[in-house]
């Protein structure tokens, strides 16, 4: 049965391998802006993986415009998240103080004095997280930028001449997205022809690395990196939403256009399979600054009120770093480690459970 509902089944050994040794890796916008979630060592270490990837790297035009549309925005939102914590912090220290004028029992001075330092300790912290993790040139991203810098270097002469947006392709677009053929379809709210962009990056994807050199069975592998974890990307468990893999549907004509074996990974995911593949020392990448925002906030409050935080000041440049020497014995015993088991979560995204 495998042969015939092949877009239902996860990659087997032999497409991982023939993935990570061979295919094209595409990238979209959402993966590119994920670099500035960042922190400056994974940062680095993603950099150096991609040079290793150079050959094979291609990025839609589409995708390219998308990500120095919104570069700037992600950029400041990264900087002014210090900001917001900061005002968190006043806010609280005005609830305490406020919630203490009137109270018979608790001796006030004393513990505004306790929150007070503890406050002032953690707001010290921020600024020289600040100050220390946060290069000149992304604090002043108009003027310079080194993820921008790395990422026009690795993508030299490996962006798509993009599609000719004419009347038939926002037909057929505007029909797809009527029939809920995925991708882009979740995006119809928004703006036209805006709201077709993942539509454009899909067909341009197929057009380019389908009529590349094929293997020997005539087609030729992507792994395409992306951020999205929406449902007209992802077939996704009903119960607890849980993403399994690529729609069977984008398999199914991802396969028809030439295009085999397909695959979605998530940034962190890619960096951690291929990586592997490469023989690299095991790491993975920590979690993206924008996610479980509030979460973080409030256990980073909740432990500088329990004890001061250990002030250290980052050490890392911007996009700089020693690439991860090799194990000895070549790749790890997770170096295949692309689909994971059958219809397992592998898109390393930050609605994923950790086990």
């Amino acid at each position: 049965m495998r042969s015939a509902m092949r877009e239902w089944y996860p990659l087997d050994a032999q497409e991982r391998d023939l993935l990570l040794s061979t295919g094209t890796v595409v990238f979209d916008a959402s993966s590119l802006l994920a670099l500035y979630r960042l922190s400056l060592e994974d940062r680095a270490r993603v950099v150096d993986l991609l040079d290793a990837f150079k050959e094979r790297l291609w990025l839609p035009r589409q995708a390219a415009e998308e990500y120095h549309r919104n570069r700037l925005q992600v950029v400041y939102e990264q900087l002014d998240a210090y900001n917001d914590i900061a005002k968190r912090v006043q806010a609280l220290r005005n609830q305490v103080v406020e919630s203490l004028r009137a109270h018979p029992v608790l001796t006030q001075e004393h513990i505004r004095r306790e929150i007070s330092d503890r406050l002032t300790a953690l707001e010290r912290y921020l600024q020289e997280q600040h100050d220390s993790m946060h290069p000149e040139d992304l604090r002043d991203p108009i003027h310079g930028d080194g993820v921008l810098d790395a990422l026009t270097e690795l993508f030299e002469g490996r962006v798509g001449a993009g599609l000719v947006i004419d009347d038939e392709i926002l037909k057929v677009a505007e029909d797809r997205f009527t029939r809920k053929v995925p991708p882009g379809y979740e995006d119809a709210k928004k703006p036209k022809p805006e709201c077709y962009g993942d539509y454009f990056v899909w067909r341009e994807m197929l057009a380019h690395v389908g009529g590349n050199d094929a293997n020997s069975e005539g087609t030729h592998g992507v792994i395409m990196v992306t951020e999205e974890t929406k449902g007209d990307w992802w077939l996704k468990e009903t119960t607890r939403q849980q993403l399994v893999g690529p729609r069977p549907e984008l398999v199914r004509e991802a396969s028809e256009a030439g295009v085999s074996p397909f695959w979605l990974m998530s940034l962190r995911r890619f960096f951690t399979a291929a990586a592997s593949h490469l023989g690299w020392e095991r790491v993975e990448l920590g979690e993206f600054s924008s996610a479980r925002e509030e979460d973080t906030d409030r256990q980073l409050v909740r432990q500088t009120l329990s004890e001061e935080p250990n002030i250290e000041e980052g050490s890392a440049s911007a996009l700089t770093g020693n690439r991860p020497e090799p194990r000895h014995g070549g790749a790890s015993d997770g170096a295949n480690d692309v689909g994971g088991r059958p219809y397992s979560v592998d898109h390393g995204s930050p609605n994923e459970e950790d086990s």
